[in-house]
């Protein structure tokens, strides 16, 4: 046995058949790659099953992440005012967190792979606790504004979830399964900020006289905080690394146990047809994929405007209250999250390259209503224009042309240019967010909602222009 493990790389399936059984390498977190004996740190399960608890957990690592975004869009402006920040500040209390995020992906998925996933994980969680308890400590807008950046880094697990998803699931349900991971990070960034109301109503009190403040301002940090402990130990009681191979069937050399003689038999993969056929040249639309990212640039960048400018503006226009900004934010986003449910039954009747196109008008039509240009708009049509972006713009456009992405990839290594559309998408909403507060500082809400209408006709422009391009690589089929 522990022979067939070391060829097999931990993977062991017996009997050849779906009730075999296969091994999972972990490691404790506090060993390092080169001590680790991973022979005797394994865990059986049945070959083809999910290993669900460390799934779950993954999950809510996951919204954990994006609720260290959502939980404190409501009370963000009143808290840097109430340090004496400034407009201009806010788009860097909002930039600070995507730029952190933005430059910790990378890093952290190199040490996913080089060391563990459940390392990584306690690293990140370990520093938003640190990022959140400055957070709640914060003396002046410097230190608020480093906290975000250091919970950014912490919470730059996408890829890592990703990748543990790519390795725990079966080809057939792992679409099903990124879709889930997309609905979590909605539900953290959209619809948590409806909570940012509930602790805002709760009592103001100090604790260890006053070293620990719980107010407004503050509870979400803490919770943060509360929610990542239990993270950690869930990643320690619960969490097994998934393996490098999951899937056998996705094997390039399938390892099977022989019942009679106990001697290890290799099945590979049928050869394809042609390989004359295979190897010919097989290029992407680069037009097409360019015309993504920009269009990717949009909708992410767009979002990351209505995240700095929404909550200050309901305030200030509207006099609205943080627990009625948060209700407000919230049940928009709740609003998303029944297009995300609904997006199977969409994609039957739209195509992806059609929910783009609807997407960037949805986008014109609310930057239109909410730039009151002429006639100043009461609050729930301006609630309206920000639901036709932040509710259905955004969730449709964002997720099919992320589709659309990934579907005119030919050859191409499929993680690489995903890391670079995530990255495109991450440097939007760090550009887009300084620029806002910029222009809201310098020109007033008016002027924003301007370069809203600006940026999504752009992208229809292109999207128009590009149209019939913006379709699916098919590959040319096999002659036998």
């Amino acid at each position: 046995m522990a022979q067939a493990e070391s060829e097999t790389d931990g993977l062991l399936a017996e009997g050849g058949g779906g009730g075999g059984y296969e091994t999972i390498k972990t490691a404790r977190w506090w060993t390092p790659r080169f001590m680790r004996n991973e022979s005797k740190s394994t865990r059986m399960r049945k070959s083809g099953t999910l290993d669900w608890p460390s799934l779950l957990v993954v999950y809510f690592i996951m919204l954990v992440s994006e609720a260290a975004r959502g939980l404190v869009i409501p009370s963000q402006w009143p808290y840097l005012r109430a340090l004496h920040g400034t407009k201009a500040q806010l788009g860097v209390f909002v930039a600070s967190f995507s730029a952190g995020r933005m430059c910790a992906t990378v890093p952290l998925g190199f040490l996913s792979d080089n060391l563990s996933m459940r390392a990584v994980f306690y690293v990140c969680s370990s520093l938003q606790i640190l990022g959140h308890l400055i957070y709640c400590a914060a003396p002046n807008v410097p230190v608020l504004l480093f906290s975000r950046a250091v919970v950014g880094v912490g919470s730059a697990t996408m890829s890592v979830c990703r990748a543990h998803v790519a390795r725990a699931t079966t080809r057939e349900t792992r679409t099903t399964h990124f879709a889930y991971l997309s609905a979590l990070q909605f539900i953290g960034f959209a619809v948590l900020p409806g909570a940012g109301g509930i602790l805002a109503a709760l009592p103001e009190f100090g604790l260890f006289g006053n070293l620990f403040v719980f107010n407004a301002f503050t509870y979400p940090g803490h919770l943060l905080i509360l929610s990542n402990i239990i993270g950690i130990a869930l990643l320690h009681w619960v969490y097994i690394d998934a393996p490098e191979q999951c899937n056998l069937a996705e094997r390039i050399v399938i390892e099977v146990k022989d019942d009679t003689n106990g001697k290890d038999k290799s099945q590979k993969p049928p050869r394809p047809a042609s390989p004359e056929v295979e190897a010919s040249d097989e290029q992407p639309d680069w037009l097409a994929l360019v015309a993504c990212l920009l269009i990717n640039i949009c909708f992410r960048g767009v979002v990351a405007e209505l995240e700095t400018l929404a909550s200050p503006l309901l305030m200030e226009r509207y006099g609205t209250t943080v627990e009625t900004t948060s209700y407000i934010i919230g049940g928009l986003g709740f609003l998303g999250l029944g297009v995300y449910f609904s997006f199977k039954p969409i994609t039957r009747t739209f195509s992806d390259r059609q929910l783009v196109t609807i997407g960037e008008i949805l986008i014109a039509l609310g930057s239109i209503i909410a730039w009151q240009r002429f006639v100043p708009v009461p609050l729930w049509l301006f609630t309206l224009a920000i639901g036709l972006v932040w509710s259905l713009a955004y969730p449709l456009g964002q997720t099919a042309v992320l589709g659309l992405f990934s579907k005119i990839l030919a050859g191409l290594p499929a993680g690489g240019f995903l890391g670079i559309f995530s990255a495109a998408g991450s440097l939007a909403r760090v550009l887009f967010a300084l620029f806002c507060a910029f222009l809201w500082s310098e020109a007033g809400p008016g002027a924003v909602f301007v370069q809203m209408l600006a940026a999504s006709l752009a992208t229809l422009v292109l999207t128009l222009l590009v149209y019939k391009r913006l379709v699916p690589y098919s590959r040319l089929p096999a002659v036998v």
